[in-house]
């Protein structure tokens, strides 16, 4: 144990002293620059220690010094110049540049905007401080260094992407200027990709006023076949089929054929009689330019209600980490497969599913940070989507010709305006080293003042959407749901979800043609886990409705299989 003995003063006839006793040498080294610090911060800006002198005991002396109460700057116009340029009006809060902390921030603030137009050696510093009673003088020197451009991109790794793709992507291009800011990013817009792995940060050689970037790029596995088949118990079983099953087939394919593309393949079969087909094609880039298209096709097949036909075609701009901006376009007309026209003969009124076509156009906007793309621990995703349009009805010349049905069509107005809001968006969060959660919302409504057919409304349920329900059962025109999950991760790609629970409403039609709003539930459990053949998963999950209890003894079953390459 050493004693310590402090002594501060202001002039040579003013000192304080006290005793400082501490065991750790360091710890009152840390106390000396605390008091130091202490003494700046009540604007004794020149404070400093005077005197060491250990022996036996330590004696310290420090210098408080005058209050400084004014500040001057010595530069040149030029710098002067400079500094306003980036913002900063030192005229305003001179002293500013005495605390060390302050100063610090200023200077870092200055390098970045020079940074960022083409300085990357940009230089700034405090020289020659003296001290006169209360004012401080000290100079200010500053250094732009040459002005550097972007030369190129040299891509290390056996990625297989065009090199006009991370021009575009990463926001810089040849002959530009360097910007430290866009290269700060650089990294995270990178690993946001699903199917490139960096393997190094990026590094930069100089060379007489041009920058070479370089990028250590991997591919990594994203592109998947998914292969998901469903077991749904029948209530009422008329045909000894006590099961169907349902047969869901994804193919996601990334990066293809080296443009940053993305393709998507979709074929369901929910019911022996039905038929479901989706394509779509995400392109962030066309050749050089700065947008990129999208296209959606679709085919709904009920078999004996309804076949649809949907296209969707739109411009998109890639910017940031990966968000999108769509501007869309969108056809879609539905035809009536068969009519019951003993039932319509009965009723005397349209039924509740009509021919009809749309036209519509609207914005998308999409956000993705995710961790990892299969098994999300941390990061948001979001989808926003906002069409408007024009409706029309086709009469049916079947319906037509039953008696008593040669006008009813001059009730339905030709043509009228809707709009469909749909909003999706989920948030994973790391509780622990092995354990996360999962909340989710999910959105639509369908908004048209005149009469919405029933082959106009959104289909939900399923292990994709509200689980414990059969696929596409629940038709609705408006809906909302949250989700919540409980995730025990086991590695990278395998989890047990208990619980998950799925819980919101759906403005369903019920009888005479009356609409009611239904609570619906869903509860279950999930086990996703990863092999060296692909990932595999399976979920059991159960479904209430208002007036109707959860049947844990008519469980939907779903079995999955996801091949990544």
């Amino acid at each position: 144990m050493k004693c310590f003995d402090i002594s501060t003063y202001t002039h040579p006839n003013s000192l304080r002293h006290w005793k400082y006793i501490s065991v750790d040498s360091s710890v009152f080294s840390r106390t000396i620059d605390s008091i130091v610090a202490d003494f700046h911060k009540e604007g004794y800006f020149g404070s400093k220690v005077d005197t060491v002198k250990c022996h036996d005991t330590c004696q310290v002396i420090i210098f408080k010094g005058e209050k400084i109460r004014a500040m001057h700057l010595l530069l040149s116009d030029e710098d002067n110049a400079m500094l306003e340029n980036a913002g900063v009006h030192w005229e305003k809060a001179p002293l500013k540049f005495l605390d060390k902390n302050e100063r610090q921030i200023v200077f870092d603030h200055v390098c970045q905007y020079y940074g960022n137009i083409g300085y990357p050696f940009y230089k700034i510093q405090m020289d020659d401080v003296t001290f006169q009673k209360d004012t401080c003088f000290a100079r200010l020197i500053m250094d732009k260094g040459p002005r550097v451009k972007i030369d190129s991109i040299v891509i290390t790794g056996d990625i297989r992407l065009k090199k006009s793709f991370f021009y575009r992507y990463l926001s810089i291009s040849r002959g530009s200027f360097y910007n430290h800011g866009l290269i700060e990013d650089i990294p995270d817009k990178l690993n946001n990709l699903p199917f490139m792995n960096l393997e190094k940060p990026p590094s930069l050689w100089f060379d007489d006023g041009s920058a070479t970037l370089s990028l250590y790029v991997n591919k990594k596995p994203a592109s998947r076949f998914d292969f998901l088949l469903g077991v749904i118990p029948q209530q009422n079983v008329t045909d000894g089929k006590k099961y169907v099953f349902t047969i869901d087939f994804v193919g996601e394919l990334y990066n293809a054929f080296g443009y940053g593309e993305y393709s998507y393949l979709q074929i369901k079969r929910l019911k022996p009689s039905q038929f479901n087909l989706n394509l779509k094609s995400d392109i962030p880039y066309l050749g050089s330019l700065p947008v990129g298209s999208y296209l959606e096709f679709k085919i709904l097949n009920s078999g004996v209600e309804n076949f649809d036909v949907s296209f969707e075609l739109g411009g998109q701009w890639v910017f940031g980490r990966g968000n999108t901006l769509r501007l869309l376009y969108k056809q879609f007309s539905s035809s009536l497969i068969s009519i019951d026209t003993i039932q319509l003969k009965k009723n005397m009124r349209l039924p509740d599913r009509l021919d009809l076509q749309q036209t519509s156009g609207g914005m998308q906007f999409l956000y993705k940070k995710l961790d990892y793309i299969y098994n999300p621990t941390k990061g948001y995703a979001f989808d926003i989507k906002a069409m408007i349009g024009k409706k029309k009805f086709k009469q049916n010349i079947d319906i037509l010709k039953i008696e008593g049905y040669e006008n009813a069509y001059d009730t339905l107005r030709a043509s009228s305006i809707f709009s469909e809001i749909s909003v999706q968006g989920a948030y994973y969060h790391t509780l622990n080293t092995w354990s996360s959660i999962k909340t989710a919302l999910h959105a639509q409504i369908n908004y048209n003042p005149e009469k919405v057919s029933l082959n106009e409304f959104f289909r939900v349920g399923g292990n994709a959407s509200i689980r414990g329900f059969e696929e596409q059962s629940i038709l609705t025109d408006r809906y909302a749901y949250f989700s919540a999950e409980f995730h025990i991760n086991f590695d990278k790609n395998s989890f047990l979800s208990l619980p998950f629970i799925d819980v919101g409403w759906a403005h369903v039609q019920g009888g005479n043609n009356t609409f009611y709003t239904d609570r619906i539930i869903g509860v279950g459990l999930g086990l996703n886990f990863g092999t060296k053949a692909g990932l595999f998963n399976v979920s059991f999950a159960a479904g209430q409705r208002i007036g109707l209890p959860i049947d844990f003894s008519k469980m939907k079953v779903h079995f999955g299989y996801v091949n990544l390459f």
